[in-house]
């Protein structure tokens, strides 16, 4: 950790140089940190449930905000620590405009994929109401972001990236960081084993610490800023460049994962109220979300005060110099130590819900936990290849899956397609509209131009102009209004028909 020298003064007309170690104060700067989570641990474990007068089962407020940190901390984990404070840079003074436009795709709407998944069940059984085709073009790809392909592998680099910058090792080692990522998964497994066990470990061994940390970064960049405004660097608008970039945080996915383990999770503190299980799933995710919200601004602003420093980095780069400028080589310590936890709640997270998707995927054929030990080796075989091919391959695939994402969400909370084959046609078909667009997007991203085949080469001009013609085409949006006429047009076309779609449970 090397050393910093500070200079005390004795009296009036002399000064003595004091020696502190770095070490040492990193050390005790955990030790504090540490004192003030266990305390906070051992509260959330005070007496959980209560009973109301009809002999149901309830949750304290203790119990409700330990599931609502956990569920802030598998948000934040992701994407979600690193990314805001390189909106709040290239935002500047236009901060507060960008959150608004951040604020839907990234935070609300993430909260209300929680009630949809409450009311039409798993993203798998959503998937499969529109139908099985559709669950192989949405759900699968939706998946694979989530788990082996590019979430989990990205923790599990972010993680060495903090951990060997931490204890400088070098990052290039083959043979140290194959070391880290087998101890990394079986850290891993040890939270995933069993799936009732998840929400309370990650409770009260990683959220408390992490919550800390990052209101102490938050708090002291925001009172005592780096710089001024930086200049804005977005592009022409503020609302559809944030709306746009709360994709990359594929909050939304995630949301549609961890919900049905935070469900799994009340079920199995003896909530089997479906009307009980809905209320404290809206308040723990409300919890958890809202933390989030707060992160995100806070971050963003921070970001935003750097004024003219720090101007060719991004991301995780930017966000670690930010931290050493404000708290110094502690706090760059600390910044990668709240990496590593960040990124391992992330991960459980996300494989918990995969591994779940799986399972009830092949109807039992695979386990929950034979699925978990799969991703994470595939996982660990994904990260070694290098991310930056892993993003480039991938970034398409979230065009694939945001948009029906989104319809989904808005659908299931809005409609009841269980009941109504009006409702069920109204999804279907806007969902659809959506995810052939989004894949007309990817293949475009991957595809590009094509030479030597006239077909392709008028298949994608057409496409290009279609893009640059539907308003939001060129923000990425070109999916909004088709989705929409689609679904209102089907709405009217299907009349008044009603009865059971598709069964709830199917």
């Amino acid at each position: 950790m090397g050393e910093l020298r500070e200079t005390v003064p004795l009296c009036p007309d002399r000064q003595a140089t004091v020696v502190v170690s770095g070490l040492a104060r990193f050390k005790a700067a955990v030790r504090a940190i540490t004192l003030i989570t266990y305390g906070v641990s051992n509260c959330m474990e005070q007496e959980k449930h209560i009973s109301d007068p009809k002999g149901r089962k309830g949750l304290t407020w203790l119990a409700l905000i330990s599931i609502g940190g956990t569920i802030f901390s598998m948000h934040f984990g992701g994407a979600s620590m690193i990314w805001p404070v390189t909106w709040g840079k290239m935002a500047g003074r236009d901060v507060l405009e960008v959150y608004l436009g951040v604020f839907p795709t990234a935070l609300f709407l993430p909260w209300v994929a929680y009630y949809a998944v409450a009311r039409g069940g798993s993203l798998s059984t959503m998937a499969k109401r529109v139908g099985r085709a559709f669950e192989y073009l949405f759900a699968l790809p939706a998946m694979l972001i989530i788990g082996p392909l590019f979430t989990i592998p990205r923790m599990s680099a972010a993680s060495w990236d903090a951990l060997s910058t931490l204890f400088g090792f070098s990052r290039d080692n083959v043979v140290s960081r194959i070391v880290f990522q087998l101890a990394y998964y079986m850290v891993a497994y040890w939270f995933l084993a069993k799936l009732s066990d998840i929400v309370d470990k990650m409770s009260r061994f990683l959220v408390p610490f992490l919550l800390v940390l990052v209101f102490a970064i938050i708090v002291k960049g925001v009172l005592d800023p780096i710089g001024g405004w930086a200049e804005p660097s977005y592009g022409n608008n503020a609302l559809s460049w944030g709306f746009v970039s709360g994709y990359q945080t594929s909050e939304l996915l995630v949301a549609l994962a961890f919900a049905g383990l935070i469900m799994f999770d009340l079920k199995g503190r003896g909530i089997q109220d479906e009307g009980d299980q809905l209320r404290y799933l809206m308040l723990t995710a409300a919890i958890g979300i809202g933390i989030l919200c707060l992160t995100h601004l806070g971050h963003m602003l921070v970001g935003a005060r750097t004024g003219h420093e720090f101007e060719e980095l991004r991301y995780a780069d930017l966000y670690a110099s930010v931290v050493m400028r404000l708290w110094g080589r502690v706090g760059g310590a600390l910044f990668n130590l709240g990496l590593l936890l960040a990124a391992l709640t992330t991960a459980i997270g996300c494989n918990a819900g995969v591994s779940s998707y799986i399972e009830e995927l092949t109807k039992g054929r695979l386990s929950y936990n034979a699925a978990a030990v799969g991703i994470s080796a595939v996982s660990m075989l994904v990260s070694s290849m290098g991310l930056s091919r892993i993003i480039q391959f991938t970034a398409p695939l979230f065009s694939i899956t945001y948009p029906p994402s989104i319809v989904l969400t808005i659908g299931y909370s809005l409609l009841q397609p269980w009941r109504s084959n009006r409702h069920a046609a109204c999804i279907r078909v806007a969902a659809w509209t959506s995810l052939i667009l989004g894949w007309v997007d990817a293949l475009l991203i991957w595809f590009g131009p094509v030479e030597g085949n006239r077909f392709l080469t008028a298949l994608i001009t057409f496409l290009n102009r279609y893009i640059a013609a539907v308003p939001g085409g060129e923000q990425g949006l070109g999916w909004v209004i088709p989705s929409l006429v689609a679904g209102l047009a089907t709405w009217i076309a299907a009349g008044n028909s009603s009865g059971t779609a598709v069964e709830k449970d199917a």
